[in-house]
């Protein structure tokens, strides 16, 4: 659905009209250039270019640095009654996330299609307008640096389509290193900590914070409120107003959105006298399990092969400390390769999980996602 469109607005692309909805006729015919775009369906002129059909038309990207982001932005030369345009760009996923997009100048973009390391933009004037030339800023990707080292991203094809719907494709191959440099510590304690990348990462990322102090205490362990919250920032999770625990009263106000979102999200659902207890340290058990049922929300979960938990805890000498409500969660986390345990063979399923654990194991849940 496009943005702004509401979905009754597409009866008008049927060919039954009167004159005096000609305005509404060439609004339609405007989205359906960007269906076509999207699509993929063609049209009667379409036209398969190898870049020598209109030799006048290049394209250029652009990197610089914005508030501590990656900006990029796409600009056309030498256009040509440029009406509508669809944009597909591949990028380095491990080092870079997309965090918004735009399309210059008036009409109707749809969301960016994020797949992996792959983004499509489209985007379409409406009505009775010329269509762009000369040279202009097509679009604008801004990137969260979520890694460290050089980043490659490529405009890979475009799509133009003039003001007669006629469209044209360039496959291009338009490449600009980005480099990402060393991420800098924001922190105070963490240089050498066995963690420290995945910390920064998981600060780039927002979805956790350090002290007052400039610190992280990467060792310090971490409450269930606490965690709830990392893992709703990390989803972006809508918000949610009232939990429904029983000991709503005991809930510190700052963890009070995040745990109702958790609980919305079916990512907790208390203990059996319906408490959420907020201030009680996690377990690392209880973490694998609302990591798992976070990997159901991703869809991680369902790319994963049957294993049986007696298999997956076979290499573990703790294994007989594992919760049998558990067993299935921690054995989703191992398949995954999200945790691996404290050591090859120890396990601590009962131990409280660290600050630096929770930073490391919810960044691993966004990447196997492809978050």
């Amino acid at each position: 659905m496009l943005k702004g469109e509401e979905e009754d607005d597409l009866v008008i692309l049927f060919p039954f009209y009167s004159e005096e909805d000609e305005f509404k006729m060439k609004y339609a015919v405007s989205v359906l250039a960007l269906m076509i775009l999207l699509l993929g369906l063609g049209s009667p002129s379409y036209a398969q270019s190898d870049g020598s059909a209109s030799p006048a038309n290049t394209f250029t990207l652009s990197v610089k640095e914005s508030q501590g982001n990656i900006q990029v932005i796409v600009k056309g030369v030498n256009l040509v009654d440029v009406f509508a345009y669809d944009l597909q760009f591949t990028y380095d996923s491990a080092r870079l996330k997309l965090i918004d997009s735009r399309s210059e100048g008036s009409g109707f973009s749809v969301e960016p299609i994020v797949d992996g390391g792959r983004i499509r933009l489209a985007h379409t004037k409406i009505g009775s307008v010329a269509g762009t030339n000369g040279d202009a800023d097509l679009a604008t990707l801004l990137f969260q640096r979520i890694g460290a080292g050089a980043a490659e991203l490529s405009l890979a094809e475009v799509k133009l389509v003039n003001s007669k719907l006629e469209m044209t494709a360039y496959p291009v191959d338009i490449r600009e290193s980005i480099q990402v440099g060393q991420m800098t510590s924001m922190f105070t304690d963490i240089k050498n900590h066995w963690a420290e990348m995945n910390i920064l990462g998981a600060a780039a990322r927002g979805f956790i914070n350090g002290y007052g102090d400039g610190t992280f205490k990467p060792d310090r362990q971490v409450s269930r409120a606490e965690f709830a919250s990392m893992l709703v920032r990390a989803l972006s999770l809508p918000a949610a107003v009232h939990p429904g625990f029983s000991d709503l009263e005991k809930i510190p106000a700052w963890a009070r959105p995040y745990a109702a979102s958790a609980e919305a999200a079916g990512l907790l659902t208390g203990y059996e006298d319906r408490s959420f207890r907020a201030d009680l340290l996690i377990t690392r058990e209880q973490a694998m399990v609302m990591i798992t049922r976070a990997m159901e929300k991703t869809g991680l979960k369902g790319q994963l092969p049957v294993q049986s938990p007696a298999a997956a805890l076979l290499p573990y000498t703790d294994k007989s400390k594992v919760s049998s409500w558990a067993e299935s969660g921690i054995t989703d986390c191992l398949q995954a390769g999200i945790v691996s345990g404290r050591s090859g063979t120890i396990l601590a399923p009962k131990e409280n999980l660290t600050r630096a654990e929770a930073a490391v194991i919810v960044q691993r849940l966004l990447q196997k996602s492809g978050l």
